[in-house]
């Protein structure tokens, strides 16, 4: 089909042949095939070139409408490849999501507009999978050994008390504390 819109296109064999990067003689014989299998004839051959036959231009209108769909096809699935669409899913510790990650929530959808956030804001540990979490932000080690993690940063903590506090209850001897 591609071949015959060029041969349409071009007016000649060898200009369509040249264009689809193959012989002139394997053109000729494909544009044979197609007219037999279609048992019309597509093209009048005349000492000047080429010209469409009414069962010609019938077929060539109908073929160029898919070519070109099938390029626009072709396109948009590409597209839609290149470009990340979709939900994404997350979990993170309430500070962490009110103080880093909301404040750079429009410059996010602004780079990626078709990525939807799911945001799952939690203290404690969630099942993962289970909850159909994408990415989860936490602090400290990773308790499960099945899932993956990478370091993407630091974070210092600080203890603070009021004045009345310590003398009350005593410095605290571990983090948990």
């Amino acid at each position: 089909m591609n071949l015959f819109v060029r041969v349409a296109e071009a007016g000649s064999f060898s200009k369509a042949a040249q264009q689809s990067g193959i012989a002139q003689s394997t053109a000729s014989k494909r544009i044979a095939s197609l007219e037999k299998r279609l048992g019309a004839h597509l093209l009048r051959r005349t000492s000047r070139g080429l010209a469409l036959t009414l069962a010609g231009q019938r077929y060539y209108d109908e073929a160029l409408r898919l070519v070109d769909a099938f390029e626009q096809l072709d396109e948009t699935v590409g597209e839609h490849e290149r470009t990340p669409a979709g939900v994404l899913r997350l979990t993170c510790p309430p500070g962490l999501a009110t103080s880093y990650l909301l404040p750079r929530l429009g410059a996010f959808r602004a780079e990626l507009p078709k990525i939807s956030l799911d945001f799952v804001v939690s203290q404690g540990n969630l099942n993962l999978v289970k909850e159909g979490i994408d990415l989860a932000i936490r602090f400290g080690d990773l308790e499960d050994s099945e899932m993956r993690s990478r370091q993407v940063g630091t974070a210092e903590a600080i203890v603070v008390a009021s004045a009345a506090y310590l003398p009350e209850r005593g410095e605290p001897t571990t983090r948990y504390e």
